[in-house]
């Protein structure tokens, strides 16, 4: 390694300032491996590695770490260059490389294999260990995104690595270490690709920024809008790698702000292009400080404020910012271009020599816990507040003096700050559901449950950091476990409420004021209710009440206790209503069956009772001119049921009966669909015969066909004959006819031949006949549930007699409610079978462009 890069070796070389933390010595020796490291003789000479990556091959360097490398990733495309494979497309998704490998033809065998994997987990090549060679892990985004410590951890426990090198995430390598993953290093930019470019004397561009800064970006985002807002000739830049690095060249100062904590490739592709860098300042753990110097090489920012004092000395300073670049610009080719990077990789994988300004002998952090619980178990809880970081311009943990430091380390992110518990601000908008959320309360060992609640008493708490448990104490006052030791104040009235109950009358009266516009469910404006009335709150108490019922109708406690209030008022026929809405929600006790019944006695002539009474009954019945037998086939019939097709049926069928008319319902006995039936349903089952056979079944959200062609006929064919039997033993004047799948047509065919009159509600898109198969006869009428079903048969090439749209019906009965749901947000709901042709597709493309306007929905 000496021989290979005698400037990495050479003390001269290295500024003692920034070597003086760094050089410790990585003894710990490797067995390297026999027969590979010889044929290593020339960097990109004789090997031949797999290299597995994200993107397009196009956005890397000519040649990562080998001239002969095949680059295998999903977004790339199969290439064969003179005669050589350069790439090879692999699934976006876990896959057996070795077997794809040999389905596709491709009979290489690697001596290095290098899978970069990230959180995305769309480079997880699977049975790695059926290659003989070296296999490295690069540690991609683990960042950002959904658990992407764990993901990547879980990965590189499933295959066989031999190394495991993080990449922008040095600080992660200890979760690695935690999980027993051995041979863990840091390789920083390992595949970075430099655009060198000469160091301009007179930049035309003051200050810019090149990248993203948008939705995922928030703290980015804010820097720059307040730079703008300062009046800073800030230009926020997007461009391709070649364009950064002209930009990089021609600005004066160029912003780097990281995006969680992480040593992006922005550092080492802006130095080579001689640019300027204004970063922000990492933690110790990011490692950043062993690769170069802040005020020699760039420039760090610890705070906006720092910021804009550094860009105004600078800005009157040209000449220094010009010598910062020639250094920074100087450091990045010696140490760190392509050509280093790929001889570090090839000593640390061949011959166990590492760098050592990339040991991790720093990694004895954790040893002192914050909890009692192993330190994985703790993951959970990092991941949270590392994406809580990435969302917030500064996280705050209070904790007790003795625990600061080791909460500092667990959470080892740039913008957190821990302060003590006696320090926590007094109550901040609470009033208003406004809370500081990156104000974090840290439970530690030493607060007991009367210290938490004094804590938690100033209100200004959202987010709770007990590893060691207090879930029970900490729901009482509206939190919930989002992850493993996380609480979250989902429910801020909870713990309003039980403050109120801890205050003077006054003070409690002050804080429930605002309470019942806070509420989310009718628990909560319940207690809110109770909170009201012992504090003599009675107009608030009955705010409460009504927004209970606003946002659960079935609210039986609310009614009863509004109805209590109504009659002690005189409102009398309020009392009625209420009382007879909770009844039918849940009988009332007989004592208060009693009061009702006598309240709609003597309001039975209020118009508003009339009309509520005649909602509830599910409306008036017209006398039928002329009473009908009615004969309903259908394949699927409550209470055995699957989508709304049976059910509208028995609608039908129901209100048919209820009018006065004759019905009998002919179906099948598909049993496993069975649902617990209500009492209307009991009723009219005396009139359903379950006769018919059906040609397959629906299991698991699965359609399944039982019977070939012929069976499927001999079916149809039995399932006529009952169908005609009892259309004559009935007597029938006309058959309803539901959904014929599984059925068969055969039945249709043969009523109409005798002369009966049918009338085919139709649900779906066809009648389960083809086009072709069109029935001309003039006693046949399709009754589509709505205009479109209809069009839709007319444009597949249906021939049909009549066709009349009868829409389903809704029952009244059961749908009405006094009452008006909570309308303060929107609520949206989509019932029935997703199925392409619904359009479930179309509310998903309505709901993300609610999102972009700003309405808020559920």
């Amino acid at each position: 390694a000496a021989e290979m890069m005698p400037e990495l070796f050479q003390k001269s070389s290295l500024d003692p300032v920034e070597n003086q933390n760094v050089m410790s010595q990585n003894t710990a020796k490797m067995k390297p491996q026999s027969g590979v490291a010889d044929n290593i003789k020339q960097i990109g000479g004789a090997s031949r590695p797999f290299v597995f990556f994200l993107s397009q091959r196009r956005n890397y360097r000519d040649t990562i770490i080998s001239s002969k490398e095949i680059f295998c990733g999903p977004d790339t495309e199969d290439e064969i260059v003179g005669g050589s494979r350069r790439c090879v497309k692999t699934p976006s998704h876990p896959f057996d490389v070795y077997s794809y490998f040999k389905e596709k033809g491709i009979t290489e065998q690697p001596d290095l294999i290098l899978v970069k994997a990230d959180a995305t987990g769309r480079t997880f090549p699977r049975n790695l260990g059926a290659f003989k060679c070296p296999k490295v892990l690069l540690v991609g985004v683990t960042h950002f995104l959904d658990q992407p410590i764990r993901k990547v951890i879980e990965y590189a426990k499933s295959e066989p690595f031999d190394f495991i090198i993080m990449d922008v995430t040095r600080h992660h390598a200890h979760w690695f270490r935690e999980a027993g993953l051995k041979n863990v290093h840091w390789l920083p930019a390992l595949e970075y690709n430099p655009h060198v470019r000469p160091i301009k004397k007179n930049p035309k561009h003051p200050l810019t920024f090149v990248g993203q800064a948008g939705a995922h970006h928030p703290f980015r985002k804010s820097i720059l809008e307040k730079l703008k807002a300062d009046g800073f000739p800030i230009k926020a830049l997007q461009a391709t790698q070649i364009q950064a690095a002209d930009i990089y060249s021609d600005s004066l100062a160029t912003l780097n702000i990281t995006l969680n904590g992480d040593i992006n490739m922005r550092f080492f592709e802006g130095l080579a292009a001689g640019g300027f860098l204004l970063c922000d300042r990492l933690p110790e753990w990011a490692g950043l400080d062993r690769l170069f110097v802040d005020g020699k090489d760039f420039e760090l920012f610890s705070s906006y404020g720092e910021l804009s004092e550094k860009l105004k000395y600078y800005f009157a300073r040209p000449d220094l910012v010009h010598e910062i670049k020639k250094a920074g610009h100087e450091k990045l080719i010696k140490f760190h271009s392509p050509e280093v990077k790929r001889r570090e990789f090839y000593d640390l994988v061949f011959n166990s020599i590492e760098n050592p300004l990339y040991a991790l002998n720093d990694e004895t952090r954790m040893t002192v816990l914050i909890s009692d619980k192993p330190i994985m178990d703790l993951l959970p809880a990092y991941e949270f507040f590392q994406e809580l970081h990435r969302n917030r311009s500064q996280l705050v943990f209070y904790c007790a003096p003795g625990e600061l430091e080791n909460v500092r380390r667990f959470v080892d992110l740039p913008r957190v700050e821990c302060r003590m518990h006696e320090i926590l601000p007094e109550e901040v908008c609470i009033e208003r559901g406004e809370f500081p959320e990156e104000w974090i309360l840290h439970v530690g060992k030493g607060l007991d449950e009367g210290g938490l609640d004094a804590m938690l008493l100033k209100g200004t708490v959202q987010i709770v950091f007990a590893p060691d448990g207090n879930a029970g104490v900490l729901a009482g006052w509206g939190f919930t476990q989002k992850e493993k030791g996380i609480f979250v104040c989902a429910r801020p009235v909870r713990g309003i409420v039980r403050r109120a109950r801890m205050l003077n009358v006054e003070e409690a009266k002050h804080l429930l004021q605002p309470c019942v516009d806070l509420c989310i469910n009718d628990e909560e404006a319940l207690e809110v209710a109770d909170a009201c009335d012992a504090v003599g709150l009675l107009e608030l108490r009955r705010d409460a009440l009504l927004c209970a019922i606003f946002l659960n109708r079935d609210c039986v406690s609310a009614m009863v206790q509004l109805a209590d209030i109504s009659l002690d008022s005189g409102a009398i026929a309020d009392a009625a209503l209420l009382l007879s809405e909770a009844n039918r929600v849940s009988p009332l006790p007989e004592s208060v069956g009693d009061i009702l019944h006598d309240l709609l006695e003597r309001v039975a002539q209020v118009p508003e009772i009339l009309e509520y009474r005649r909602a509830i009954a599910g409306g008036n019945y017209p006398a039928p001119v002329v009473k009908r037998r009615i004969l309903i086939v259908t394949n699927l019939f409550p209470p055995q049921e699957m989508g709304g097709y049976g059910r509208k049926i028995w609608e039908f069928a129901n209100g048919l009966r209820e009018r006065g008319h004759e019905v009998e319902v002919l179906t099948s006995n598909s049993d496993y669909l069975d649902k617990e039936p209500d009492q209307s349903e009991l009723s009219l089952e005396g009139v359903v015969r379950r006769e018919l056979v059906l040609m397959g079944e629906w299991r698991g959200g699965k359609t399944s066909s039982t019977t070939d062609t012929a069976g499927q006929k001999r079916i149809g064919e039995a399932n006529g004959k009952v169908v005609l039997e009892a259309a004559s033993r009935f007597q029938a004047d006309a058959v309803l006819l539901g959904n014929l799948d599984f059925v068969g047509v055969e039945l249709l065919h043969g009523l109409l031949w005798r002369g009966y009159k049918v009338v085919h509600s139709l649900g779906n898109q066809t009648p389960w006949y083809q086009a072709q198969q069109s029935i001309k006869s003039s006693n046949y009428v399709i009754a589509p549930a709505s205009d479109w079903l209809g069009r839709n048969l007319l444009e597949l090439g249906y021939t049909v007699p009549r066709l009349e749209t009868v829409y389903p019906g809704a029952r009244i009965d059961r749908f009405y409610r006094h009452f008006l749901p909570d309308m303060r947000r929107l609520r949206i709901a989509f019932a029935g079978l997703v199925m392409a042709y619904k359009g479930p597709q179309v509310l998903l493309d309505a709901l993300i462009k609610l999102h972009k306007l700003g309405i808020d929905f559920e």
